[in-house]
């Protein structure tokens, strides 16, 4: 797991792009990521619902010729 976040955090930042850690469910995790934040400019925030994060999407599919 460590390593997928590295990764992925990595990415986000050769790429110039934020990045935001959500639903994080254990102390492991959350020290990790403390630890990145301070190295990535990571975000950190609660988890939305599903049907939250889903709602957008699907609008958003409507536009696309």
């Amino acid at each position: 797991m460590r390593s997928s976040v590295e990764a992925i955090v990595g990415l986000g930042r050769v790429l110039g792009l934020q990045v935001t850690a959500e639903g994080i469910e254990t102390q492991e995790t959350l020290d990790l990521l403390l630890k990145l934040r301070d190295r990535a400019g990571l975000f950190l925030r609660q988890a939305e619902p599903a049907a939250e994060v889903a709602r957008p999407l699907s609008d958003r599919s409507r536009h696309i010729a």
